[in-house]
């Protein structure tokens, strides 16, 4: 059993994911970046100073647990012998890549490392493109 899914949702039945509750899913884990709790649990905890309703409002614990287990977004079988660092997100980096290419100028955008929160390097090289 993966560490991050509790016994509750492993004994859930899995139903696909329609495309309203992935907007939820990742609606919720953006919304961890801004509120910040030391354990995933604590999000959908009705106790005092942990409490977030924001998050039991929107989808029970045990299914978000079971979307974040089982999420993917490649075919591991088509990573083949050379496996490059990143394959399996290769299709959704892709994308988001694409619409920032097309949405956003060099302009309106710009990210440093010292911006944000990093404390670890890169295991990869990093190109402008």
């Amino acid at each position: 059993m993966p560490r991050s899914v509790t016994k509750h949702a492993c004994s859930e039945e899995w139903k696909p994911v329609t495309g309203i509750e992935m907007k939820k899913f990742l609606g919720l884990i953006f919304v961890t970046g801004i509120v910040q709790k030391p354990k995933l649990e604590l999000y959908w905890s009705t106790k005092g100073i942990f409490q977030t309703p924001l998050f039991s409002q929107t989808m029970s614990r045990n299914r978000f647990q079971l979307i974040q287990t089982y999420l993917h977004f490649n075919d591991n079988n088509a990573a083949g012998t050379n496996e490059v660092r990143l394959y399996k997100i290769r299709t959704i980096l892709h994308i988001v890549v694409n619409n920032f290419r097309t949405n956003i100028s060099d302009r309106e955008i710009s990210l440093d490392e010292c911006m944000l929160g990093w404390r670890d390097h890169w295991r990869f090289r990093v190109y402008k493109m």
